[in-house]
């Protein structure tokens, strides 16, 4: 059982990886292969003395990567797509309970505050650009989501 937030991550992530193992598929082979290498390093990086301050950089980019898999998994072959796309959805859904929604309350937060406070939520109004860009549905939030995008950078390059 994980005892912090960074345990749980990493948890999912070798979950994820050793679940997308088990389906026959060589894209998916390759992708638990990266993962497994990215893993070592990380968990090489947490044993360094100075890795204390990376920690909030690592939940950060695992949570990240977690809402980036789909993108990996819409390029998949459309034999093993189901699959893949239920693994990842049980996982993500058993371990880390509400992560979608709490990305969505954490949007609708976003837009009512009208700016950005961390890289946690730049990441996640990038995430959600990127898999909206083109989408005339979508063109205020977009143009609010890219101006927050813009007033956060620069303010973080002062």
């Amino acid at each position: 059982m994980a005892s912090t937030k960074l345990e749980l991550l990493l948890q999912v992530w070798q979950r994820l990886l050793h679940s997308f193992e088990e389906i026959d598929s060589d894209e998916l082979r390759t992708l638990s292969e990266s993962w497994e290498r990215s893993l070592l390093q990380i968990n090489q990086l947490l044993t360094a003395p100075e890795a204390r301050g990376a920690r909030s950089s690592l939940i950060t980019g695992l949570e990240q990567g977690l809402r980036e898999i789909p993108v990996f998994l819409s390029k998949l072959n459309p034999a093993i797509r189901p699959v893949a796309v239920q693994t990842y959805n049980r996982i993500v859904n058993e371990c880390l309970d509400g992560f979608f929604e709490k990305d969505a309350q954490s949007l609708e937060k976003i837009i009512k505050r009208g700016r950005l406070v961390n890289e946690r939520e730049w990441s996640l109004v990038r995430h959600w650009i990127d898999l909206r860009e083109g989408d005339e549905t979508c063109q205020a939030t977009l143009l609010l989501f890219y101006k927050l995008i813009d007033e956060y950078e620069a303010k973080k390059s002062v």
